[in-house]
């Protein structure tokens, strides 16, 4: 088998295509050509045929889908950009565990595809806007086929399907519709295995006692804080409620509406914590002490801190961003200030999307600030390969994680879990159980008080208001930003050479060309708080860091 990579084209699919139609591959048996520009996407020839194929993660499966030879193939597509969109959806819910619906999907995008062809109509993003409405006509088929036939009363599970399929629908209505992370985050509620029992019941004999039940073991066994607990009633509350209010099939429409008058016995402890500036760096520098030894207590000898984690940690605390959306930037929407060449400025731009207010937000960034995250960013493991600006070091492909940044945080305050990895198997020859030694809580050995990223938001809002300039923290936390510009792009645009040029004059041109960014006022109040952070920094160390300038990728 012989195998090429780069960015794929025309005139390559051409060359392969000639492999497939003469069977002249260059060890005469199977020869694959590795996109670079679409991640998992190949084309290969075998045969007389040349397939389309994708590769999901370390695993040796793949799936054909497409052909590109011969034309006589129902599967058969001319298109580059059009494979390469599909592939990239395809790889996507083979990522998120929709492997099994791979194949249909594959089917109804083909047979939608031909239609149009035939009609001579437009197909942009077809692969994209077909797959929400396959899943949920999966998803209704298979609550369909767990219908209870005796009496047409729905599950308690079935009301949850079908209850979260309308909540994300496009075209739901503002009373009811909810995002993509209440979305996850009501999956991951009613597959808890305290809910196992009630979702198989039929809706209409679910109780207050039952509900209450699964609210009390999880209070018991999931968190160190009442929240799942309290999710369990009000996720349940908002599933019953569409049911009977929008769909009279469930059953419960007319039987006593008890969930509306359920109540959670938990209160959330009140979140005004505010660690100092100083308690903030010392965490850092204590963070930085364990790149490269282990923390106390631990059984292997790894670093107790990676570089990756920590250069995000870092991101987090000088841009006081919201951890989900700071850590899900993208390389190329970092770029050199083009109002203000040579100054070292930098902006970062997110898309609406990625905001939680649903605008594009432009950050500037101190030369000074983003120098020093290049100290620990540039030692990441997986920098050079990645699609993100702070990829992870542990799993290649994919960003530093939320719980990636607080398991600094955790292990330094000795909270994260005892439980140990199996390194030999058991029963192995010279096998011996891991032996944790102490923990030991580092945060109040050193005078720390407990602190998240979330609470850096509130000591900027104050050191702000000390230094007289408040609205500069509001600009910063994105709190008065209303601009509809949109940086999103696509993988075309990506491949051309002058991308990045073009990149940083879209990126400079929406961050002046919109009142509503405010980038002189957050200019100024970066300046302000990055200084104080990098100034105590230099304080505590006893050293003043000039570290190597390096642009980012």
């Amino acid at each position: 088998m012989a195998s090429d990579s780069g960015i794929i084209d025309k005139n390559d699919v051409i060359k392969i295509c000639r492999m497939a139609s003469t069977g002249t591959t260059p060890d005469g048996k199977i020869y694959i050509y590795n996109d670079k520009a679409t991640k998992g996407l190949s084309l290969r020839a075998q045969g007389s045929k040349a397939s389309w194929v994708v590769k999901h993660g370390g695993s040796d499966s793949s799936i054909t889908i497409a052909y590109a030879h011969p034309e006589t193939e129902l599967r058969y597509m001319s298109a580059l950009s059009k494979v390469q969109e599909l592939a990239s959806v395809v790889r996507m819910m083979l990522e998120t565990g929709d492997k099994d619906i791979v194949k249909d999907f594959l089917s109804a995008y083909h047979m939608r595809r031909v239609e149009i062809e035939k009609s001579k109509g437009k197909d942009n993003n077809l692969a994209r806007s077909l797959l929400p409405e396959f899943k949920a006509a999966k998803l209704a088929e298979a609550a369909n086929r767990a219908t209870e036939v005796e009496d047409a009363v729905w599950t308690f599970g079935r009301c949850v399907t079908e209850a979260i399929a309308a909540k994300t629908d496009p075209n739901a209505s503002k009373k009811i519709a909810i995002g993509d992370k209440t979305k996850k985050d009501m999956e991951l509620t009613f597959n808890r295995p305290a809910f196992e029992s009630v979702l198989k019941k039929k809706v209409t004999e679910v109780t207050k006692r039952d509900i209450e039940g699964v609210r009390d073991e999880v209070a018991r066994t999931v968190g160190k804080g009442p929240s799942s607990a309290m999710k369990v009633v009000n996720y349940t509350k908002s599933v019953l409620s569409y049911c009977a209010d929008y769909v009279s099939q469930s059953g419960i429409t007319d039987i006593d509406h008890w969930w509306r008058l359920m109540k959670n016995p938990y209160e959330l402890e009140s979140r005004d914590r505010e660690p100092t500036i100083q308690e903030i760096v010392s965490t850092l520098i204590l963070a930085e002490e364990y790149l490269d030894k282990p923390l106390p207590g631990r059984v292997f000898g790894d670093p107790g801190v990676r570089h990756a984690a920590l250069a995000g940690l870092w991101w987090i605390v000088l841009t006081a961003q919201r951890i989900d959306a700071g850590l899900s930037l993208l390389p190329y929407n970092i770029v050199g200030d083009q109002e203000r060449p040579d100054s070292g400025w930098l902006l970062a731009g997110w898309d609406g999307v990625e905001m939680k207010a649903g605008k594009t937000f432009i950050l500037p960034i101190p030369a000074r600030a983003w120098n020093f995250i290049e100290r620990f960013r540039q030692q990441g493991k997986n920098l050079k390969d990645s699609e993100w600006a702070f990829p992870s070091d542990k799993k290649p492909g994919v960003h530093v994680s939320q719980s990636g940044v607080y398991r600094i945080l955790y292990r330094l305050a000795g909270k994260d879990a005892l439980v140990q990895p199996k390194r030999r198997k058991e029963g192995a020859r010279n096998y011996t159980v891991p032996v944790r030694g102490d923990r030991r809580d580092l945060l109040e050995e050193n005078g720390i008080a407990w602190w998240s990223g979330h609470d850096v938001r509130r000591t900027l809002g104050t050191e702000m208001t000390s230094r007289r300039m408040p609205g500069g923290a509001s600009a910063i936390l994105a709190h008065e930003v209303a601009d509809d510009s949109r940086l999103r792009t696509n993988d075309a645009a990506r491949k051309r050479l002058d991308f990045q040029m073009q990149r940083a004059a879209k990126i400079t041109a929406v961050a002046y060309g919109a009142e509503s960014q405010f980038i002189e006022l957050k200019s100024l109040a970066m300046t302000e708080w990055t200084n104080a952070i990098l100034d105590e920094y230099d304080r505590q160390t006893g050293r003043n860091v000039v570290p190597v300038v390096a642009a980012a990728e």
